[in-house]
């Protein structure tokens, strides 16, 4: 269908402006023959809602969003994670309709853009769903069947920056969320259940053992044991802390961001830098070298003189981070 030259690539399903501390899913339901389903619903700040529905493939889906704040928008995730539609990036973000290529779960994923959420904007919505072509399926009945094997270990991948994997007490999306990891996080794997809809998996937290839980599968790489020698992350920022030099798009003002080190001896640390809105970010400094552990689209580095200068994202980020503070001088 030409509907679907249009379909957005995988990793535009969770769009940069996202900036979502974890995404509340919630089940969409359609009423008698009409196969249409409306909600009235509030989303504020950093809160990221998945209105979830089963469909079949050939069935066609009309979409209409009306939001009072014009920051607020609703991406169309298919079951394999593409995004059929992106809000922000269309002329007519309010509308879809389309055939469905695939059968399953989908989510109209409904969210406000970065910089409103910074502010604490709200924004009412009516979300107006239909589908025709056939009745909705119900949600799948068939009992969880075990998966065989699986890695030992889980790295959490997949979430955009600012976003959090939730790990619940029992493997429903309806279950009380008991925690939260970021991109990188490595999940000790007890075992995974799956429907012909979800994949969950029971994990235990490879750095706080004992904390365990289930996480949807379908945020998870297969991933190596953690190194016992790498430093741990700091437990909380020293009472002392100090400040970097600091550039961040969204904050015009920003020159200085306030940071706490962990070093692991000799050109090894872990410096963890604090952004005014409550985020962080964590760079990994080994052997004359600097990895970011949080998820970046670019990242570069360089020292000159005393200074590593580092730069995220095309230059979206920039920091200046002296080398005493890597070397402990």
């Amino acid at each position: 269908m030409r509907i679907f030259a249009v379909i957005i690539a995988l990793l535009l399903a969770f769009p940069a402006t996202l900036h979502a501390q974890g995404i509340e899913q919630r089940d969409l339901r359609f009423q008698g023959d009409t196969a249409q389903a409306v909600i009235n619903g509030v989303v504020a700040g950093r809160q990221t809602i998945d209105h979830g529905f089963d469909a079949r493939r050939g069935q066609t889906v009309s979409i209409r969003f009306q939001p009072s704040n014009s920051a607020a928008f609703f991406n169309l995730i298919a079951p394999s994670g593409r995004a059929l539609f992106v809000g922000q990036d269309q002329a007519n973000p309010g509308r879809f309709t389309g055939r469905l290529a695939e059968t399953g779960e989908y989510a109209i994923r409904v969210y406000l853009v970065r910089s409103a959420a910074r502010r604490g904007e709200t924004s009412r919505f009516k979300l107006t769903v239909s589908l025709t072509g056939g009745t909705p399926p119900p949600p799948p009945e068939e009992p969880f069947v075990e998966d065989d094997g699986g890695p030992d270990f889980y790295m959490v991948a997949g979430l955009r920056p600012g976003d959090r994997l939730n790990m619940r007490s029992a493997p429903s999306a309806t279950s009380p969320a008991i925690a939260s990891f970021r991109n990188g996080s490595i999940l000790r794997n007890l075992g995974c259940r799956r429907t012909s809809t979800q994949r969950w998996c029971n994990v235990e937290d490879a750095e706080r053992r004992g904390r365990r839980g289930w996480v949807n599968g379908r945020f998870l790489r297969e991933a190596t044991a953690p190194d016992p020698n790498e430093p741990e992350d700091p437990p909380a920022p020293r009472p002392d802390v100090s400040t970097v030099d600091c550039s961040v798009n969204g904050f015009p003002r920003l020159r200085s961001c306030n940071f706490t080190v962990q070093q692991a001896g000799p050109g090894r640390a872990l410096v963890r830098i604090q952004l005014p809105d409550g985020d962080e970010r964590l760079f990994d400094f080994t052997g004359g070298a600097v990895r970011p552990r949080f998820e970046v689209s670019s990242f570069r580095f360089g020292q000159s003189g005393e200074d590593w200068f580092l730069t995220v994202d095309g230059g979206q980020e920039r920091y200046t981070v002296p080398d005493a503070v890597v070397n402990g001088g």
